[in-house]
């Protein structure tokens, strides 16, 4: 899913209750659940679960799913990243399968453009510039 398709999400619940609901270790980036809330969420059980296709760690309250990164950065800030405009992001690429992803020093809040700074060059990009190709037929491109 693109980044400029998703919905408008309002926060779970006030900052004072999701502080009473999950604990964060801002060293490792892991959310954790403060009391239990039914057979997955157990008190102290590490919170969500990765999205496979995104790599990036989700948590469900009250039926809805929020990544780990909105959450954490409303717990430490007391704001809602709000689309469209802002969201939070991630400055390195390491992302949750290295469970380094969601610690406070490696989030930002970006908007669309900064987000694909720490993107990945696709395959046909031997440039090292983001943007800057050469073609099947051995011609140079460069897109925005």
């Amino acid at each position: 899913m693109s980044a400029f398709k998703r919905e408008p999400v309002e926060p779970p619940c006030t900052q004072q209750e999701l502080l009473l609901l999950l604990s964060y270790d801002s060293v490792t980036g892991e959310l954790r659940w403060r009391q239990s809330r039914g057979r997955r969420a157990q008190l102290g059980a590490l919170a969500g679960h990765i999205n496979v296709k995104e790599q990036r760690r989700r948590i469900g309250i009250d039926k809805k799913l929020y990544y780990t990164s909105q959450l954490i950065w409303y717990m430490v800030t007391g704001d809602w990243p709000r689309w469209p405009g802002t969201y939070v992001d991630h400055r390195d690429t390491y992302g949750p399968k290295y469970g380094i992803g969601d610690r406070w020093e490696n989030l930002r809040l970006a908007t669309p453009m900064t987000n694909v700074w720490n993107r990945k060059h696709p395959r046909n990009n031997i440039s090292g510039y983001p943007g800057v190709y050469e073609t099947p037929s051995r011609k140079w491109t460069a897109s925005i």
